[in-house]
């Protein structure tokens, strides 16, 4: 086998990888579950981070692609399309869920200075006393 051909196998395997780490995104959206869904975003960075490499590896060898790195390539494209879509539906959902916070902190924000007006606190003049004599 080629070195071409191993590293765009290297490279169908990352981006493979990448596909199922961002279906599992989808749910950690679904679910709400912030913790998994930040987890999953870093280890996607590190996936493409391995492909930005594997791509350099691939530009610096100069070698004509067989029929198999053409099969491949075309599979590439076909899971980065995938993956393109599932982003674009995960910017819509997570752009909603961004405005619903931004609108429950501006209602809490408001709140807060409502209560405040009515009840404000009052200051104490006298000293707190810490120890009791006994």
């Amino acid at each position: 086998m080629q070195a071409m051909d191993k590293l765009y196998l290297d490279k169908k395997a990352a981006v493979q990888k990448m596909l199922e780490t961002t279906i599992e995104m989808s749910k950690d959206i679904s679910d709400e579950d912030v913790n998994n869904l930040d987890m999953h975003l870093a280890k996607r960075q590190e996936l493409m981070s391995k492909i930005d490499e594997i791509d350099r590896e691939i530009t610096l060898l100069e070698a004509p692609e067989s029929e198999q790195v053409k099969n491949i390539k075309t599979e590439i494209k076909g899971m980065i399309k995938e993956i393109i879509d599932y982003d674009v539906r995960y910017k819509e959902s997570l752009s909603r869920a961004q405005f619903l916070m931004k609108q429950k902190l501006k209602e809490v924000k408001t709140g807060r200075v409502i209560n405040q007006a009515y009840y404000p606190q009052q200051k104490q003049n006298n000293g707190y006393f810490i120890d009791n004599k006994k």
